[in-house]
């Protein structure tokens, strides 16, 4: 059985001009300095409330109002590539793989809506089935 990999926290960085999200499990300050000695800028992290998948994760920090990149993946500076190469092809699925995430957040917002309405919808009727007793009860 397939397990996704959760997250403990989840931030942006600044690399090369580019914000991009960034995640980590246990200390925001280690990984901040990694990070740092990596040539990053403007390192922010945020305590998850839950252990969460990398899509929920961005969810969640897309609801707090922080916007930014996924990361390109690995950069290379081996094999005589340039460092922050990606070939084309990358960077189609790259966009893909953001539209299916903001497709998958916007199915889970509307499933989130739907199990609130029903949940309204069970309380009214119990309140009501409650009521009509009591008064089956009195009478």
């Amino acid at each position: 059985m397939f397990v996704e990999k959760t997250y403990t926290i989840a931030g942006t960085s600044l690399f090369q001009g580019e914000n991009t999200y960034r995640f980590a499990n246990g200390a925001a300050k280690s990984r901040t300095a990694t990070l740092v000695r990596g040539g990053h800028d403007n390192v922010n992290f945020v305590t998850l409330p839950r252990p969460m998948t990398l899509k929920d994760a961005v969810a969640f920090l897309k609801a707090q109002g922080i916007a930014a990149l996924l990361p390109q993946g690995q950069r290379r500076g081996l094999n005589g590539r340039q460092e922050g190469y990606v070939p084309e092809r990358k960077q189609v699925e790259e966009v893909a793989a953001a539209e299916q995430q903001d497709a998958h957040v916007q199915a889970h917002a509307a499933f989130l809506e739907e199990a609130a309405a029903k949940k309204a919808a069970f309380v009214a009727r119990m309140t009501a089935a409650r009521a009509a007793k009591r008064a089956a009860a009195a009478a």
